[in-house]
């Protein structure tokens, strides 16, 4: 990808999707009225967008998923029930999506991932992939879901910390940094679950 990004800012009731390619930044026009809460790309024509439309509330509101092929947005037909809050993956035909309620997988289509017995919370903020069997979802009590060769298990938090993993990004296989929401930068390192 170089120098090309994407970003999002989001409104009461609107998005401003912006651009750059090395240069400046410009507004690329999007057709909604939600807002927009996550962004990832594998490259320049290749950008999807997620969000939705809650008047205030997480719950019971409307969803979207959108992606940019290098000349337009178009709908994903995103079936969450619920806003999407992270997106991540590592292709066009591997992309990542978490609501508050359901993880779903994106391979030319979107199925639901059925999560493990588990006591953990779903409340999922982050999506992180360094290929198709390795991908790391986190989200609130510290909580790391991670799949590998279509399987999802949960991994235990790193540092016994309650916690609410905000990002997650990691350098490739075994090297995974986490953000949280009080202030943490936490490192997991070393052999996969």
């Amino acid at each position: 990808m170089g120098q090309d990004l994407a970003a999002l800012a989001a409104g009461q009731v609107s998005a401003l999707t912006l651009h750059r390619d090395g240069g400046a930044w410009s507004v690329v026009p999007m057709s909604s009225h939600y807002e927009q809460d996550a962004v990832w790309g594998s490259g320049p024509a290749d950008v999807w967008a997620g969000g939705g439309y809650s008047n205030g509330v997480l719950v019971g509101q409307l969803s979207r998923v959108a992606r940019w092929d290098g000349a337009a947005w178009r709908e994903s037909g995103y079936p969450f029930g619920a806003r999407v809050l992270a997106l991540g993956g590592s292709g066009s035909r591997d992309v990542w999506g978490v609501s508050l309620t359901a993880i779903w997988h994106f391979d030319g289509a979107w199925s639901a991932v059925p999560l493990p017995d588990s006591p953990a919370s779903l409340l999922l903020d982050a999506v992180w992939s360094s290929g198709p069997d390795d991908v790391w979802l986190g989200g609130q009590d510290g909580v790391l879901y991670h799949e590998a060769g279509g399987r999802l298990s949960l991994v235990s938090d790193p540092g016994g910390r309650v916690f609410r993993f905000t990002g997650l990004w990691g350098s490739g296989p075994g090297d995974l940094w986490g953000v949280t929401s009080d202030g943490l930068v936490v490192r997991r390192s070393g052999a996969q679950p």
